[in-house]
């Protein structure tokens, strides 16, 4: 499964106080092209997901990939691939031991243990010098 989470939180100067987070998963196993998503707010500017929202949305997706595919009753992907933006550097070990730990929560809830599942934590940042270039094209 690919799961894509983000926040959106409000600008310095909005009277709004929540944050909007989405996350985006994949139901289709092996083409990756049909795909679920959930969202909830949370009170005041935070990026780092260390709440019970994080768990129930994910859990939810999960149910809906078992729904989805045809698969044996209550399987759920052993694989997950997160895809999580607007990490600053600094909350990278905090995104990583405190979201993975609210994911792996979702699992649990559906009774499964800890070593049933495996987490890939990609994080994508602003202003990356990273660039990609074609050099030969028979590659």
């Amino acid at each position: 499964m690919f799961l894509g989470i983000d926040v959106s939180k409000p600008g310095p100067h909005e009277k709004d106080p929540y944050s909007a987070v989405a996350l985006v998963a994949s139901m289709d196993p092996f083409h990756f092209a049909q795909h679920s998503c959930s969202l909830f707010q949370l009170n005041g500017r935070i990026e780092v997901l260390d709440n019970e929202k994080l768990t129930d949305a994910f859990k939810k997706l999960l149910q809906a990939f078992s729904t989805v595919n045809v698969l044996p009753t209550g399987m759920l992907p052993r694989r997950v691939v997160i895809w999580r933006d607007g990490v600053s550097e600094g909350e990278f070990t905090e995104v990583e031991q405190k979201e993975i730990r609210r994911l792996r929560n979702a699992y649990n809830l559906l009774g499964y243990l800890d070593d049933y599942v495996t987490f890939t934590l990609l994080t994508c940042q602003k202003r990356h010098k990273d660039r990609l270039y074609l050099i030969d094209q028979r590659d």
